[in-house]
């Protein structure tokens, strides 16, 4: 199976300079307001759609929901287009290795895009590059020089690119059947795979209505703002005997005051309520609840219909999944994931910021905690990385590294350190007034 290991990037949002991050099977983000960490989150979007049949341009700005900006200018660092934006991404199946490496030019007077550099890599060794020689024309076609797995320089050719994804032309391409076609072609396949299934969850997640129709189908997808929890939870609830239904309610009880999420029906509608934990039949709609135990409602119900179905395999990235809960909660959010990470293949991109979210991945491989008796969690599971948010700093993205006792190599100034100063400022009020 191919897991995507490494991004990279250049003139891509707020980073000027190159940056990289590698994902483990738990890779987390963290860093202050507007330090470029939803940016990083959503890069695999961004890779995805290019690498896909339905791309309209190398780097789609609008697709299923995702906004990126309004052109071009609004991706590359300090709204200076004719810069360009190189990417990078590395997918692994564990014995095999791909690196693809793109820089995207945009034509102001055109009003388009085009990869003006392309280069595949596999296992450290050169398979193809494709660099722009600066002739052509957008519109019609760049030309470009083209290097091929065995170092043989061609003369200049027109490549065709869909989206990310190179499309040789053998009658236009002088060599072409010497140009490691093939061996290119499996490598976007690899990193194409390691991108599928790609699901994202944002930070504005939409709560159930106060009541929803019983879906006549079977809802697969949980959308990017988690619309469908609700109804995948009704599926399961009437078609699969309500396992999924029962793990969730009892999470929410166990982790969120007491009170047993359940559904009630009527009908041909049914409606997500909250049972009393001292009166089961008294019952409050999830709308007139705390918008946190909406908020948190798609990442338990992916969690739980994850679970039971055996789902392994593909990125999942999640912005703030902690989003309006109370901080004694965040700690049962992490081990949501510590839990998918060592049970399951599937790996995880999570944006946070809470401070109990990232204690509690220390904790647990302190603890060498297993659930169900699997494996323990360990530092290798984990990549933390704080996103600092002073353009100047190099490197912007720094590694905080666990050891097996949980502790940290490095921690920024000042993050997550909001409580000692607050305390601090009272102390010394304190001390001012007793003056």
């Amino acid at each position: 199976m191919w897991h995507l290991t490494q991004l990279s990037f250049e003139n891509y949002r707020s980073f000027e300079r190159p940056e990289s991050i590698e994902l483990r099977p738990l890779t987390v983000l963290i860093g202050r307001n507007s330090s470029g960490k939803s940016a990083i989150a959503r890069l695999p979007l961004l890779l995805h759609r290019g690498f896909s049949r339905d791309a309209s341009a190398p780097l789609e700005l609008e697709f299923d929901g995702h906004d990126f900006g309004a052109s071009f200018t609004d991706l590359v660092t300090n709204r200076i287009p004719t810069r360009g934006i190189t990417l990078g991404a590395i997918a692994s199946d564990g014995s095999n290795e791909v690196a693809l490496n793109f820089t995207v030019g945009y034509w102001q007077e055109f009003n388009l895009q085009a990869v003006r550099d392309f280069r595949a890599q596999r296992n450290g060794a050169h398979d193809c590059e494709v660099r722009w020689d600066r002739q052509g024309d957008p519109r019609s076609g760049l030309s470009y020089f083209i290097r091929g797995h065995e170092d043989k320089a061609q003369p200049p050719g027109v490549v065709r690119f869909h989206g990310l994804s190179p499309i040789y032309d053998p009658s236009g391409v002088p060599g072409f059947e010497e140009m490691g076609q093939e061996g290119m072609s499996e490598g976007l396949d690899d990193v194409a795979a390691s991108l599928s299934p790609l699901r994202y969850l944002g930070p504005f997640r939409d709560a159930p209505g106060r009541d929803e129709r019983i879906p006549e189908s079977v809802v697969r997808d949980m959308g990017p703002r988690g619309g469908n929890a609700a109804r995948m939870l009704a599926g399961d609830w009437l078609r699969q005997g309500g396992r999924v239904l029962r793990n969730v309610g009892e999470w929410y009880r166990e982790h969120l005051g007491g009170w047993q999420l359940d559904l009630v029906r009527d009908g041909q509608r049914f409606s997500v309520v909250l049972r009393s934990p001292t009166d089961p039949t008294i019952t409050v709609n999830l709308r007139d609840a705390g918008v946190g135990l909406s908020q948190v409602l798609p990442v338990v119900v992916q969690h739980e219909l994850d679970r039971l179905a055996g789902h392994e395999g593909g990125l999942n990235i999640v912005e703030q999944p902690e989003l309006h809960l109370h901080p004694g909660a965040h700690g049962s959010v992490a081990d949501l994931y510590i839990q998918a990470v060592l049970e399951g293949s599937s790996r995880f991109l999570i944006e946070t910021h809470a401070e109990n979210f990232i204690l509690r991945i220390r904790r647990r491989i302190a603890e060498r905690h297993t659930f169900h008796g699997g494996r323990a969690l360990t530092p290798e599971d984990v990549a933390i990385y704080w996103v600092n948010d002073d353009l100047q700093a190099s490197p912007r993205i720094r590694r905080i590294n666990l050891d097996d006792k949980g502790g940290v190599d490095f921690w920024p100034k000042g993050v997550f350190a909001e409580d000692l100063a607050e305390v601090q400022a009272i102390r010394r009020a304190q001390r001012e007034l007793a003056e």
